[in-house]
């Protein structure tokens, strides 16, 4: 876990800190966490299963369910109804997965970065921890 900086002060220093580390795209944006989050290069898997049919040659279908209980229940109910279906239930891996991620839990008054390049709206893009942010887009260097 990483330690949470102390106070207003602290936080805004650490803050400051990473603003230096990491590029000026606008891409990446310090943030002050408010709630907790979890660094998107944490996971092996993204969150879900996936339920992939195929009850007709070269027609395939796919659907998604929050965890594995709700997903075999779908897939038991397609079995039922094409008991010739092809069926399996899987995970995606995660493309943006690194061993390297020391932060995993992003935590209330933690500075980690946030990836709004296709963010809808404030606060709805891609959180990563300090580490992770100064890594994958780390600042230019000028010659």
């Amino acid at each position: 876990m990483t330690a949470m900086p102390v106070g207003p002060a602290a936080q805004t220093a650490a803050r400051d800190a990473l603003a230096a580390v990491t590029d000026d795209s606008g891409l990446i944006i310090p943030r002050i966490a408010r709630k907790p989050h979890r660094c998107r290069r944490a996971d092996l898997y993204r969150p879900g299963w996936y339920i992939l049919t195929c009850h007709e040659p070269g027609r395939w279908g796919k659907s998604y369910r929050l965890d594995r209980a709700a997903a075999e229940k779908l897939a038991d109910g397609k079995h039922s109804r094409y008991p010739d279906a092809i069926i399996t239930i899987g995970q995606d891996r995660n493309p943006d997965y690194s061993a390297d991620c020391l932060s995993p839990d992003i935590y209330p008054g933690t500075v980690y970065g946030e990836y709004v390049g296709e963010a809808a709206a404030f606060e709805s893009g891609q959180p990563y921890c300090a580490r992770c942010a100064a890594a994958v887009w780390p600042a230019s260097v000028a010659t």
